[in-house]
């Protein structure tokens, strides 16, 4: 009877690979344990799927102020010089916008105001000065 069922369609091959009686093997063969223990059973396996899974997911309590504090007061940040400033508050260039249109991957789904790229690139002549305001 199984042998019918192995030579059915795809889901009669399918149930009769479920039910078959041979032991499957598990694409993971072992993991190693936070403790450094390694565990090769399936059972051990799964238990410890399921203790890292439900402790992931779980909300943890927020920092402390006092370490909330240390780490901003850690961190350095990096301010834009007079030069890179003045640059990025000049006009946009007709060429700055030429060259950005001629870099636009062609075949790409349309952007957020649902033009593809193609459209920027065959009218760019027209586009380009409104482009500029």
């Amino acid at each position: 009877m199984a042998r019918t069922h192995s030579e059915g369609d795809r889901s009669g091959k399918r149930l009769s690979w479920l039910t078959r009686s041979e032991p499957r093997n598990s694409p993971i063969g072992a993991i190693c344990l936070n403790t450094g223990l390694i565990v090769n059973t399936q059972a051990n396996i799964n238990s410890a799927f399921r203790d890292y899974y439900s402790t992931l997911y779980k909300a943890h309590p927020p920092p402390s102020t006092t370490s909330m504090i240390e780490f901003f007061n850690d961190i350095t940040i990096n301010y834009l010089t007079t030069a890179q400033t003045a640059d990025l508050d000049r006009p946009i260039d007709t060429k700055e916008i030429h060259r950005a249109l001629q870099q636009l991957s062609q075949g790409k789904a349309p952007g957020s105001d649902g033009q593809p790229p193609e459209y920027y690139t065959t009218f760019s002549s027209q586009i380009l000065t409104p482009y500029r305001k």
